[in-house]
């Protein structure tokens, strides 16, 4: 049961003919996901379906241009992150099945990633389409300011990983092998975003290093 308890599911086996076929009832059990979901949970719902046609978009931008795959500026970036965050945004939705609906709770995490997430990948794209790199420039005073942005907001989509892990945690309301497996998921989705704020500093030391290397060889070249 998508609100928790122990009645049966969003659809009963009787709801669907087994001559139907898995196809059919997977259609079912969709539909009744929909029509129980809330509105703040249509909205992330929806919010995949956008990044899943930015995800298109950007695919075809790599099939029809000529950049590379690898590589900093290359339209791989604007690809998965759009993929990334359409699996997100439905899962999230889907996590918050299990949760009693709280409106201003939900409309806030809702909110939050989805502005988060659009400018986190509007931006990126945005690099690339001019034709440089999205992560750790600092070429211009502009490059360094889009990746700052790019920080700022992708700590917004940490952020509300980390209030649904927490929200999950005390008040999930699901079969108990449902439950822990859900929260097993989370709990694994923040300690990947810890391992990436370490990946991330590790950059940052990178970056500063290049940056005094350059500045002393500027330097002796003025001497």
């Amino acid at each position: 049961n998508p609100r928790g308890g122990d009645e049966p599911g969003p659809m009963s086996v009787e709801a669907v003919p087994r001559s139907a076929g898995l196809g059919a009832e997977v259609s079912a059990s969709l539909r009744e996901y929909w029509r129980r979901a809330t509105p703040y949970q249509r909205f992330l719902y929806w919010l995949a379906v956008v990044f899943l046609a930015s995800a298109a978009v950007h695919g075809a931008a790599f099939l029809l241009g000529d950049l590379p795959w690898e590589g900093p500026v290359s339209w791989r970036k604007p690809l998965l992150f759009s993929f990334s965050f359409a699996a997100a945004s439905a899962s999230i939705a889907w996590v918050m099945t299990y949760l009693a609906p709280r409106r201003l709770l939900g409309w806030t995490l809702a909110a939050v990633f989805g502005v988060a997430s659009v400018g986190e990948t509007a931006l990126i794209s945005m690099q690339v389409w001019r034709g440089t790199a999205s992560h750790f420039n600092d070429r211009t005073p502009f490059d360094e300011s889009v990746f700052a942005a790019m920080g700022f907001l992708i700590i917004g989509v940490a952020a509300v990983i980390v209030v649904l892990t927490v929200w999950s945690l005390v008040a999930l309301r699901a079969p108990t092998s449902l439950a822990w497996a859900i929260r097993a998921g989370l709990v694994l989705v923040v300690a990947g975003q810890a391992i990436g704020g370490i990946v991330l500093g590790e950059g940052f030391r990178q970056q500063g290093s290049a940056r005094s290397t350059r500045r002393s060889r500027s330097a002796r070249r003025a001497r």
